[in-house]
């Protein structure tokens, strides 16, 4: 046991390394928020050691990491699905409306977290066009918190609200939000 922990050494920490993951690049943007996440339990890899940053998140996962990240207490299950705890929270605080979700297991958009987010962590809506393809009073609400950047797609900033949020993004925008001041 003593080799395997100075070879682990040797290798570098898992803070270095995007915890550890196999398919988590230390240059990749998400390494310290996937690293961090892991370390303190927020999310967890594969039995094959990776953490398929690309992936999407589903409802359900983003419902839970959102409100804990956001200071919620930990939900029991209130239905059959394990995330119905967090979605009658969601909905009984006026987070997001029942028609939001389809399914706690289908995909959730950039533009639904960043509804989610804002509302959960109480912050002022901005719909000024911080962004070329949005200006989503609560997609500037996360922009003006630091919690979203966006990308370049040429030589203009976007937020890509309609495309389906990956582990890579959630594990950011989660780790930003823990680290608020």
């Amino acid at each position: 046991a003593m080799l395997v922990t100075i070879l682990h050494r040797l290798a570098g920490s898992p803070e270095a390394e995007g915890g550890g993951f196999s398919d988590v690049s230390e240059s990749s943007y998400y390494a310290a928020a996937v690293a961090w996440a892991s370390k303190n339990g927020v999310v967890e890899g594969y039995e094959d050691g990776s953490f398929r940053p690309g992936s999407s998140v589903t409802a359900g996962e983003a419902l839970k990491l959102i409100l804990l990240a956001a200071g919620y207490p930990v939900q029991e299950r209130t239905g059959a699905h394990w995330a119905s705890g967090y979605l009658d929270l969601a909905v009984s605080r006026g987070l997001i409306s029942a028609d939001d979700i389809r399914s706690l297991d289908e995909p959730v958009t950039r533009l639904f977290i960043a509804k989610l987010a804002a509302r959960a962590l109480n912050l002022q809506p901005d719909g000024s066009a911080h962004f070329a393809d949005t200006s989503d009073p609560y997609v500037g609400a996360l922009y003006n918190a630091g919690i979203v950047e966006g990308s370049y797609a040429g030589n203009q900033l976007v937020y890509l609200p309609g495309d389906n949020i990956s582990r890579a993004e959630i594990s950011a925008v989660i780790w930003r939000i823990y680290n608020l001041d």
